[in-house]
């Protein structure tokens, strides 16, 4: 039978042990106090730490705007919502070991996110049917070394988002774009790869992009800059790409049939479609089977039975000052229809404004008008 003092030193064991395991979770998913002050620029960041075999949305879900979710290595198999302002989702990568997102080929989207201020880092993401990150209608979204491959029908997907900046980013194996920004304004996409997917990287309807330092190859198309038509938005424009290495994108186009990336034919390094006032110069692009800066109308795409709600033709583009070698030798149908024989630039002959700069004479037309400025460029200045 116990003594009194066994009793009480029994009982200050249990409490102490129990201490320790609150204090345990605690480190693991601090939790903020009801009563806390809101959140501000000046506030300390409340950390929850997440390791494997714990729920990333767990964390997610006790988080409050300003927080910071940080995501040890390991794999975790889940998709993870985000739906209001002011979170960091950062995966710690450590001694080159990454938290990984497996979606084992059955999940449809790894991260789904929406508020404003969203930023995503160091994780890799894997086997997605969907997509990889998806931030959509957000403010400031920002995603920053983060690999994904085999996610479905893009890697990186900000969509009708205002401020967006993708960096350090390496997507491969998706059936549509590798790095996409859709219906955005104000782009930064910089030191990014991305290979073996259909397109390398894409803006299509943004507005004021900036596409520099980045690696497109193996790709079917590296990199696009594109209007489309039936979207919200109605415009692309003010676009540079710059000091790009876009080389030997001639893979097979992996998208499934009766989708609009079906359109894409391998073989093109930079493609401009139907955008105004983007400026392509100080890239090397290299190896391409068709052209390696192509520039088109949408009419030159779609059937004549598709109604057009854009203005179809680009308009005030600028392609100047490129290294330009081994393209041409094996031209796409569709731009053989032209009567194009292939080589480092093409333009279909539509859109008013356009100038091109360049030290060769492997182009389609033989003569391409020369850059008269941003006055002559129906879709107004740079």
């Amino acid at each position: 039978m116990k003594t009194n003092f066994e009793w009480v030193m029994l009982v200050a064991c249990l409490a102490l042990l129990s201490l320790t395991r609150a204090n345990a979770a605690e480190e693991k998913y601090p939790e903020r106090n009801a009563s806390a002050p809101a959140v501000t620029a000046q506030s300390i960041r409340g950390t929850f730490t997440v390791a494997p075999g714990q729920s990333i949305q767990a964390a997610i879900d006790r988080a409050r705007p300003g927080d910071r979710i940080q995501v040890m290595p390991g794999v975790y198999n889940e998709s993870v919502t985000v739906d209001f302002d002011d979170i960091e989702l950062s995966g710690m990568v450590q001694n080159g070991e990454r938290p990984t997102l497996d979606g084992k080929g059955t999940m449809n989207d790894a991260v789904l996110a929406s508020g404003n201020n969203f930023a995503i880092s160091g994780f890799e993401i894997r086997n997605y049917k969907g997509n990889g990150v998806v931030v959509n209608k957000a403010k400031n979204a920002s995603f920053k070394n983060v690999v994904c491959h085999n996610t479905g029908k893009y890697g990186v997907y900000p969509v009708l988002c205002q401020g967006v900046t993708i960096e350090g980013c390496v997507v491969s194996d998706v059936w549509d774009a590798g790095v996409y920004a859709g219906q955005c304004n104000d782009v930064v996409i910089q030191n990014c790869e991305a290979y073996r997917n259909t397109i390398g990287i894409e803006t299509e309807n943004c507005v004021g992009v900036l596409m520099a330092n980045n690696s497109a190859h193996q790709n079917s198309l590296g990199l696009l800059v594109v209007l489309l038509p039936d979207l919200p938005t109605t415009v692309a424009t003010n676009a540079r790409v710059i000091n790009n290495r876009v080389l030997d994108n001639n893979y097979p186009n992996l998208s499934p049939p009766g989708n609009t990336v079906n359109l894409v034919e391998p073989g093109t390094g930079v493609a401009v479609n139907a955008a105004d006032n983007t400026e392509v110069t100080k890239n090397e692009i290299r190896g391409h089977g068709s052209y390696g800066v192509a520039m088109y109308a949408l009419t030159d795409v779609f059937p004549p039975e598709h109604k057009l709600n854009v203005e179809p033709n680009p308009d005030g583009n600028y392609v100047h000052d490129n290294m330009l070698s081994e393209n041409g030798g094996k031209v796409s149908p569709r731009l053989k229809s032209f009567g194009a024989p292939g080589g480092d630039l093409f333009w279909s002959g539509k859109g008013v404004g356009n100038g091109w700069s360049e030290a060769t004479e492997k182009t389609y037309p033989a003569k391409l008008p020369a850059w008269a400025g941003p006055a002559g460029a129906a879709g107004g200045g740079r």
